[in-house]
């Protein structure tokens, strides 16, 4: 792996979902030398990210930059803010939504 720089703004966007929603991928498993993917989304208010999911090969990790946001990895809920970090062990179902503000 070589040292990189993705200035703020840069990076490949990818469209997930429909009204022009996506992730910004600043990091691809191809620079990291497949240990992980670094990417930055945004959920608008009152609308579900990722459904119910798990990685079997990969941890995933969710990084709040700003506001709110709420994880479902079960029947119980999450709230994260800013500047929180949590992290899902593989094969766990982390699900996701920004809370309504």
């Amino acid at each position: 792996m070589k040292a990189a720089v993705v200035a703020p703004g840069g990076g490949r966007f990818v469209a997930v979902g429909s009204a022009g929603t996506g992730v910004t991928v600043k990091a691809s498993g191809a620079e990291t030398g497949d240990l992980c993917t670094v990417w930055e989304g945004r959920v608008p208010p009152g609308t579900v990210g990722a459904g119910p999911h798990y990685h079997r090969g990969r941890d995933e990790f969710f990084y709040v930059l700003e506001g709110e946001l709420v994880l479902r990895p079960s029947a119980t809920r999450h709230t994260r803010r800013s500047r929180h970090l949590r992290v899902y062990p593989a094969r766990n179902d982390p699900r996701l939504s920004q809370r309504e503000q």
